[in-house]
């Protein structure tokens, strides 16, 4: 018999009650338990050469673009953007301010 990982999980925890009734209702309406994923608005990226380059030309021309601004303008998924910069051994960063060590600060 194992145990809950944590205290809240056998009491009460809405996500999880939220889930089964999404699941319960779904499965009443259309027997199923995993939804229609054909149905839905978003359609799968294809990864192609043309887009490859168009997304390390946006971070060529603008290093500090965001992931984000990319994909929309790509109209691909968000990850797919990621994916592309990881694969050119290229990672997404925010630039972060940091205080300058002084010679004292040893």
């Amino acid at each position: 018999m194992g145990m809950p990982s944590r205290p809240g999980d056998c009491t009460g925890n809405p996500s999880r009650r939220k889930t089964f009734e999404r699941l319960h209702r779904r499965l009443r309406e259309t027997g199923l338990f995993v939804s229609e994923m054909h149905d839905t608005e978003r359609t799968r990226s294809t990864r192609t050469l043309e887009l490859e380059n168009h997304v390390l030309r946006e971070f060529q021309e603008l290093p500090e673009k965001s992931t984000w601004t990319v994909f929309a303008t790509a109209n691909v998924n968000h990850m797919t953007v990621w994916r592309v910069l990881g694969a050119e051994g290229l990672r997404p960063y925010h630039a972060q301010r940091v205080h300058a060590l002084k010679a004292t600060d040893h």
